[in-house]
């Protein structure tokens, strides 16, 4: 990715625009202590505690080998949780300001939009993250631009009933990309 947040008109001739979203701001709880701190909750738990892994199975771990290499990484604590947190913020917001300027223009040059994030629609319905009031779903129910969204980071099992992260937006295309 060339930036954070981008858009470009990748095919000459075609009147279509991708526009790609750094949209981390929806799963911060779960970024920033990793990045504060290396664990999965900030203070990490002690050398020989029970911990919570990412199936919220309780585990009894020891700080040898892989994780201990991982906890001791120069980065880790050079940013706080609050900083992250911030840092996620300021980039969701102008990833949001832009895309309110790319749906604008799309709208005046009647121009195609693809709007990629990491994240599928669902999960902004459930996110307290907005931007003067609006959120991204707001952004991308403009009647007059035809908007495809792609998403991903669900995590099923191959033939689950996928459906439950995507939602119809109209006239939003919703799409969600599972990588094998």
């Amino acid at each position: 990715m060339p930036a954070m947040n981008f858009f470009a008109t990748p095919l000459p001739g075609v009147n279509l625009e991708v526009v790609s979203l750094d949209m981390n701001i929806l799963d911060a709880h779960k970024i920033c202590p990793w990045i504060a701190c290396g664990c999965h909750t900030c203070p990490c738990p002690p050398d020989d505690d029970v911990v919570e892994d990412e199936a919220h199975a309780t585990t009894t771990r020891r700080l040898d080998g892989r994780y201990m290499l991982e906890r001791k990484l120069d980065w880790l604590g050079r940013c706080s949780y609050g900083q992250c947190q911030e840092t996620l913020r300021q980039r969701a917001d102008a990833g949001f300001m832009m895309l309110k300027e790319r749906i604008a223009a799309a709208e005046v040059e009647n121009r195609q939009l693809i709007v990629i994030t990491h994240y599928p629609t669902k999960w902004f319905r459930y996110s307290s993250w907005k931007v003067n009031g609006q959120t991204i779903l707001d952004l991308m129910k403009n009647p007059r631009v035809h908007i495809a969204y792609f998403g991903g980071h669900v995590h099923g099992k191959p033939g689950a009933n996928q459906s439950l992260f995507l939602e119809l937006l109209p006239p939003l295309t919703p799409a969600l990309v599972l990588v094998m």
